[in-house]
């Protein structure tokens, strides 16, 4: 958009402005790599046909691989009541993920009804049907489960620039259900709700503070498919611990996740020098079925804020045992 002041048509003091609109093209692509070590390389790609038809909508297709999770989504949306905040999407994904106590396809179709009210909150109202084929540890034989899933979800972000730094917060609320009476293997209430802030000071510090908590009713664990399991550890959850490896265990000794989930982490960080911080912070939380047995991870890190995002470096020790050093790298958003 281009906005030319016309002086010379200007009377009293009005002038008007001429308004140059230009639309972006047509399709759109994008590509990625990446690393961390929760789930190894990455590579994405990505695209986008922004103006299928003249009546505004859109086909979106993502890719995602890692050699532990990886995924392929496809959406087309639709302008729906009010065109600059609703749109109705209709969806279908493919998910593949293979950890140490993971092994799951994931297949899922569906609808999206998002409404972006004050700012950038969003709701969204979904319906899904998904076929999950899994098992949650290697002595465990693999099940298939078909669900309809109702869901709601609430979610906000608010962010600022200062410096090389990115304040704000961001949060989501999810609730999804599943009942064996309507086209469902299993009955299941499910909610979960993250939450994540970052405020920086006047000598160049930043406080950041998250919290991810979830709660499962359902008729029988066992039968839950491994995508609404809770986990803990890695990265993003509880650092010092290896991805996913911190929930409920069953008599082999492998985590097979928890119908409940409760994690926590401060940190501090400090600018140094240009694009460079130093940071310490500690995480707790665990994901458990009946009993809650908190974990415990504290660290120090290294920030660049580099031009493609922040990269983080960070070394940590689980509570458990504190000889056992853990390495921790991301590229991450700033937020």
């Amino acid at each position: 958009m281009q906005l030319k002041y016309l002086r010379k048509q200007a009377e009293d003091y009005y002038a008007p402005l001429a308004v140059n609109l230009k639309n972006l093209p047509r399709h759109a692509l994008s590509a990625g790599v990446g690393y961390d070590t929760d789930l190894g390389f990455r590579i994405s790609a990505g695209y986008k046909n922004r103006y299928l038809n003249e009546n505004g909508h859109q086909f979106i297709a993502d890719l995602n691989l890692s050699l532990k999770k990886s995924h392929f989504i496809m959406e087309y949306v639709l302008p729906y009541n009010n065109p600059l905040k609703d749109r109705l999407s209709f969806f279908s994904g493919i998910t593949y993920e293979d950890t140490t106590n993971i092994d799951s396809q994931k297949i899922e179709v569906g609808a999206r009804l998002s409404n972006r009210f004050y700012g950038q909150l969003v709701l969204s109202e979904q319906l899904k049907f998904v076929a999950e084929h899994f098992r949650n540890s290697n002595s465990a034989p693999f099940q298939t489960q078909f669900l309809l899933v109702p869901g709601i979800a609430i979610s906000n972000i608010r962010a600022e620039n200062k410096g090389m730094y990115l304040d704000g917060y961001k949060y989501m609320l999810n609730l999804n259900a599943a009942h064996r009476s309507i086209a469902s293997n299993v009955s299941f209430i499910q909610t979960r709700f993250n939450l994540k802030m970052a405020y920086s000071t006047f000598w160049g510090g930043r406080i950041i503070a998250k919290t991810d908590l979830g709660a499962t009713a359902v008729d029988v664990f066992t039968d839950l498919p491994s995508s609404y399991r809770f986990y803990a550890g890695g990265d993003n959850s509880v650092r010092g611990y290896d991805y996913k490896s911190i929930g409920e265990r069953n008599e082999s000794g492998d985590v097979i996740g928890g119908r409940y989930l409760v994690t926590g982490s401060l940190e501090y960080e400090q600018k140094i020098i240009d694009a460079w911080s130093i940071a310490a912070f500690i995480d707790a939380g665990d994901a458990f079925t009946s009993t809650m047995n908190v974990k415990f991870g504290a660290g120090l890190g290294v920030r660049w804020y580099s031009i493609v995002g922040p990269v983080r470096i960070d070394i940590a020790v689980p509570s458990e045992d504190i000889g056992d050093v853990h390495f921790h790298f991301s590229l991450s958003t700033a937020l």
